[in-house]
């Protein structure tokens, strides 16, 4: 999508809460795709915060938690770096406590920010917190990025 289809979208979500439709969790996770594209990050802040938090009127599923994981990687200039890592922290923390499995790019996406955020302790508490199978099964992708960026961990309590 272009700059303008994502006007139009935003339009017609504006003429849609105008007119009282009720809104969808589908509405959210498109303004939350559409935000992130046009990295309108304070936008795209109250769509992150409206799908996970506690009161939320559609509830928390891996795949609220997979557009989550997806749609915050496009913030991946220095500016969003700490934003991200709390956002990345708070889907963890709702992902232990609603105990929803994790999808394999959800997780390659959580172990890449920890990973480059230098959260090596972070990174270890996931790992320890998922060994069983039926919590997580990561791809070779993200297993091989581990292994290439362990060198640089330099606390040998978590290697």
């Amino acid at each position: 999508m272009d700059n303008q289809s994502y006007e139009l979208s935003e339009i017609v979500m504006a003429e849609k809460m105008k007119e009282k439709f009720d809104i969808t969790v589908n509405d959210e996770l498109i303004g939350l795709n559409i935000y992130a594209a046009q990295k309108k990050f304070e936008d795209y802040r109250l769509k992150y915060d409206t799908l996970i938090d506690d009161e939320s009127p559609y509830g928390f599923d891996s795949n609220i938690a997979s557009q989550l994981g997806k749609t915050l990687m496009k913030f991946s200039t220095d500016n969003y770096k700490n934003d991200r890592l709390m956002l990345t922290e708070r889907i963890v923390k709702k992902m232990k406590k609603v105990m929803i499995p994790y999808e394999e790019e959800l997780f390659h996406n959580i172990v890449y920010v920890y990973t480059e955020s230098q959260q090596w302790s972070d990174v270890a508490d996931l790992l320890r917190d998922q060994t069983m199978p039926e919590l997580c099964n990561p791809s070779i992708k993200t297993v091989s990025y581990l292994k290439n960026n362990l060198v640089y961990c330099f606390q040998n309590n978590v290697r």
